[in-house]
């Protein structure tokens, strides 16, 4: 029984260790790295890829803000993570503090839902390092 138990306890602490989740530690309130600002055009009825994250091992994305030309129509999402900003967030741009980190080579995609009109989209975040 006890032996059990042990191995259910290593299987666990594995578990947890190939779970971890990328962060970076805040100092004095601010996150360290390089600003990226990328936009894009969005066709009606169409999405597109905005802006893809780093491979795993080459640093990461904090989303700090991001703006649409129409937020009635407009959702942005990461293609694993999900949605992030959803139509009728009409306060532009989005901003969020300190930020959404966002994992390795994740495509940020703006989709336009109204059919109406060309619309674009853009993001700035922090690429800190690995």
């Amino acid at each position: 029984m006890k032996r059990i138990g042990m191995a259910l306890g290593l299987v666990a602490l594995g578990l947890l260790w190939g779970a971890r989740s990328q962060a970076q530690q805040l100092r004095r309130g601010t996150l360290s790295g390089t600003i990226v600002s990328r936009s894009a055009g969005v066709p009606g009825n169409g999405s597109v890829t905005v802006y893809t994250t780093p491979a795993s091992g080459a640093g990461f994305l904090i989303l700090t803000q991001l703006w649409n030309s129409d937020p009635n129509c407009v959702t942005v999402r990461g293609e694993t993570f999900g949605v992030i900003a959803q139509p009728s967030m009409s306060e532009q741009p989005s901003r969020f503090e300190p930020g959404i980190a966002l994992p390795a080579n994740e495509k940020l995609i703006c989709q336009e839902s109204c059919g109406l009109q060309a619309t674009y989209c853009a993001i700035t975040g922090v690429l800190s390092p690995r």
